[in-house]
């Protein structure tokens, strides 16, 4: 038996939006859940539950929203730098907007 001599996917930002999503998210035990919801102020979230990770996403997006939002969130969660997120998009953690609050 041989080991990959690369890792199973490249944590860097380039490694986040060039993964089919499909491939990453079963790489990284995630998966998506659309809501439906009115605030146009949610573009979506992480959260742990169990043992998988659920990126919540509007049902309102369009598919390469859907698509960029899940890639920026799922960078975002596990420490890759998303301050040039190709969108624009800002990402946070809703613990420090609380605390700022």
């Amino acid at each position: 038996m041989s080991v990959p001599g690369t890792p199973l996917l490249d944590f860097s930002q380039w490694g986040f939006l060039s993964t089919p999503l499909t491939e990453l998210l079963e790489l990284l035990g995630a998966r998506i859940v659309e809501i439906p919801i009115d605030d146009e102020h949610f573009h979506g979230g992480c959260s742990e539950r169990g043992d998988s990770l659920v990126v919540v996403l509007p049902e309102r997006m369009s598919a390469l929203e859907k698509d960029l939002s899940a890639r920026g969130l799922l960078a975002f969660w596990f420490d890759v730098d998303t301050s040039n997120w190709p969108t624009g998009a800002t990402f946070s953690n809703i613990a420090d907007l609380e605390r700022a609050a």
